[in-house]
């Protein structure tokens, strides 16, 4: 097995990136990031993250580090965000492939494992020669070590063959053995002649949901998150502490447990930032819901101008006033 692993990355990269790419590099073949410079919702990515991921690409950490430009989708609706979401991941999915892999692991900068499960996993899917697996993932809250109950099965996507067949007919819905529903922007519906659904002893994805300096970045720019909610999920993130060891999630209730677990991977401790005055002012909150737009199919093969740095692709690279997608190599 050649295993490629595409990253989807736009907030949270300096505080988490880097350690969630440590966790997985020495069982992978090749690392790619699909980052955005500007989000969804319009923002531009901090110079802090854009610096890291430059200097991961330069340490080799990453190995195809790659801009997927936009324009405003601020008015659109949550589910047509999730369609263009998918689209940068099948371009990450198709670039690993590109570089000779031949299974592919789609990642979120907050997403980690620990080294010794995963490579157990990986050496069970090559063996057996399954095409498709799913993990099962907790979810970590405010600070690295508080674990939420959450009260209900979640997996996620875990490696798959690259030859894979996306059916946009089913993108709404495409479940696994017993009903598990999988990210949206990550659903893989083909014929797989094997599939494994891996249980938590045997593996388990760690996502870094609210551990964020700025959860108000995290929240408003993310494609799966309505954002009226915003301020009220992450009140609810930010008074979880070592007293109260609750999670309102009142949008979800009852209230759950949270537990405290080790910090696996060595994610500094660190005070909230508050940029919710922006968010709350954000003129993109009084604009109208448009329809979806219809499903977008991946560009095979992508082909794609070379620039030295970001600042030489800014100045080169004319975006056309309509245009929902266009993907560029940085390096």
């Amino acid at each position: 097995m050649k295993l490629g692993v595409t990253y989807s990355a736009f907030e949270g990269i300096t505080e988490l990136l880097e350690q969630s790419i440590l966790s997985i590099r020495e069982n992978t073949d090749y690392i790619n990031v699909m980052y955005q410079d500007t989000s969804w919702r319009g923002m531009k990515i901090l110079d802090s993250d854009l610096q890291t991921l430059l200097r991961l690409k330069q340490i080799g950490l990453i190995d195809d580090l790659y801009l997927y430009s936009i324009n405003e989708f601020s008015s659109l609706h949550n589910d047509a965000l999730q369609i263009y979401e998918r689209h940068k991941r099948l371009i990450g999915i198709n670039r690993v492939k590109m570089a000779g892999c031949d299974h592919v692991l789609i990642m979120d900068s907050d997403e980690f494992y620990l080294p010794k499960q995963f490579k157990e996993a990986k050496d069970i899917i090559d063996r057996e020669e399954i095409e498709r697996s799913f993990v099962p993932y907790h979810t970590i809250l405010n600070q690295p070590y508080f674990r939420v109950n959450l009260g209900i099965r979640r997996f996620t996507s875990f490696i798959n063959r690259c030859d894979i067949v996306i059916d946009d007919r089913r993108f709404n819905s495409c479940n696994i053995k017993g009903g598990v529903e999988i990210d949206k922007t990550r659903v893989f519906c083909f014929d797989a002649k094997k599939e494994y659904l891996f249980n938590l002893s045997e593996l388990t994805m760690f996502h870094m949901l609210g551990v964020r300096k700025d959860l108000y970045r995290k929240f408003f720019n993310n494609t799966g998150s309505p954002y009226e909610k915003t301020l009220n999920v992450i009140k609810d993130i930010r008074d979880i502490n070592q007293k109260n060891l609750t999670y309102s999630d009142r949008y979800n209730p009852p209230p759950r447990k949270v537990e405290i677990i080790p910090n696996y991977f060595n994610i500094k401790e660190f005070a909230f930032t508050d940029s919710s005055s922006p968010i709350i002012n954000h003129t993109y909150l009084n604009k109208p819901v448009y329809n979806p737009p219809p499903p977008l199919k991946p560009i095979h093969p992508v082909t794609t101008p070379q620039f030295k740095t970001h600042e030489e692709f800014l100045k080169n690279v004319k975006r056309p006033k309509n245009q929902w997608m266009a993907g560029f190599m940085v390096f």
